[in-house]
């Protein structure tokens, strides 16, 4: 009984060593950034274009001549271009020899950690050192840390947003955000991907993770914990506009519905964000399929109308981050670049890539191929890059 968590151990150890050795061993090498670095959720009608068509069509030519990317930018595109591109992706890493050289190659924006990143607080804190040193600017750290068994990190802060709903206090759930940013903070994070402004519909995707079917509870403590958050000086991004409680199915396990007419959202499920759009630094994109926007082509995270929704009729100024961009490109049957240069069409600032590492490059490549030939306009563009600055400014991660 003795000897299996043992090696347990050592395997945890082994894989460790080889992650966060390897990034920190890396960044000695002659090709790293010399630049200063600063700072210590999901579980995600209109004639708009739909992927596979319209602006995508012109797209698909250019992708296959696209050449990897190397200190000079990709395909003759300038190095400022391309760090302009990479600014705007969220990806996710795995533990594996490659992740550092990965987080090389391009200026990414930043990462998003999940359960399978994390051991212990000290690794995960040499996870994150390993991180910033691999990347040349200051990177978004984000952890999905959703409350409860919700939690990428165990045993940390948050509990569940469930049992925070039940007692329905606000200071409670003010002083466990504030207890979460502390201690992601010390592990090296500052973002987390919470927290659910998705009513817990009864059989919704959301039952078992929101804070309750009620509208003006949703709002009132999602807004407590954004302030706590704010508080303790961690990123929150609210998840999931315009509201997937009423969707058919988790759009993490495949294309989601929302049957909802504009009218029903408006009143339920938009509710909670229309609270927070003066408060939230980040809010998130929904994957799922909403029928009153569209009737039902194309995910919300792919939209215009439902970005323009959030930033139009709600006056949300923040950073604007889409959905699970493979999930999105799953449920139209899109390719993840397609689905990346869509969502920075419609209107997200972040682009998040959590899966394989050859899908943050495909999505890469698209993007930076969309803006290099003129189908995505550089003001759109520069537009992202400035709202990603300004929350890395706001958060003290960048000069």
């Amino acid at each position: 009984m003795g000897r299996a968590p043992s090696r347990r151990l050592v395997l945890i150890l082994v894989v460790v060593a080889i992650l966060a050795g390897g990034l920190l061993a890396l960044v000695q090498g002659p090709n790293h950034s010399s630049k200063p670095q600063t700072g210590g959720s999901r579980f995600g009608q209109t004639n708009t274009p739909t992927p596979g068509r319209s602006l995508l069509d012109a797209l698909a030519p250019l992708l296959a001549g696209v050449a990897a990317t190397d200190a000079t930018g990709r395909g003759g595109v300038s190095p400022a271009l391309a760090r302009d591109v990479a600014q705007l992706f969220l990806i996710g890493i795995d533990a594996t020899p490659a992740t550092a050289a990965r987080l090389r190659a391009h200026d990414w924006g930043g990462v998003v950690l999940g359960r399978a990143n994390y051991f212990s607080p000290s690794q995960a804190f040499a996870l994150t050192q390993g991180i910033k040193a691999s990347v040349g600017t200051a990177p978004l750290i984000f952890v999905r840390q959703g409350g409860g068994k919700s939690n990428a990190f165990p045993g940390l802060a948050p509990v569940s947003q469930p049992t925070l709903g039940a007692a329905g206090r606000p200071d409670l759930v003010n002083g466990q955000a504030q207890l979460a940013a502390q201690q992601l903070r010390q592990v090296g994070a500052n973002g987390t991907l919470a927290p659910d402004a998705d009513l817990a519909d009864t059989g919704g995707p959301a039952a078992g993770r929101g804070y309750s079917p009620d509208p003006a509870t949703v709002a009132r403590l999602a807004a407590a914990a954004v302030s706590g958050y704010r508080t303790g000086g961690l990123i929150s991004a609210v998840g999931h506009f315009p509201g997937e409680g009423a969707a058919d199915r988790d759009p993490e396990l495949g294309a989601a519905t929302v049957g909802l007419s504009l009218t029903s959202l408006n009143a339920d499920d938009i509710k909670p964000f229309r609270a927070l759009a003066r408060l939230a630094p980040v809010i998130q994109m929904s994957d799922a399929l909403y029928t009153a926007l569209d009737g039902g082509a194309s995910p919300a995270t792919l939209l215009p109308a439902a970005v323009g929704l959030l930033t139009g009729k709600l006056g949300f100024a923040g950073a604007v981050m889409s959905g699970d961009l493979q999930a999105a490109a799953s449920a139209t049957g899109a390719t993840v670049a397609q689905a990346a240069v869509s969502a920075l069409e419609a209107g997200c600032d972040l682009l998040y890539v959590p899966g394989a590492a050859a899908d943050a490059e495909s999505a890469y490549d698209g993007v930076l191929a969309a803006v290099s030939h003129g189908v995505i306009s550089r003001s759109r563009l520069a537009a992202a890059d400035a709202r990603v600055a300004a929350l890395k400014r706001t958060y003290h991660l960048a000069g």
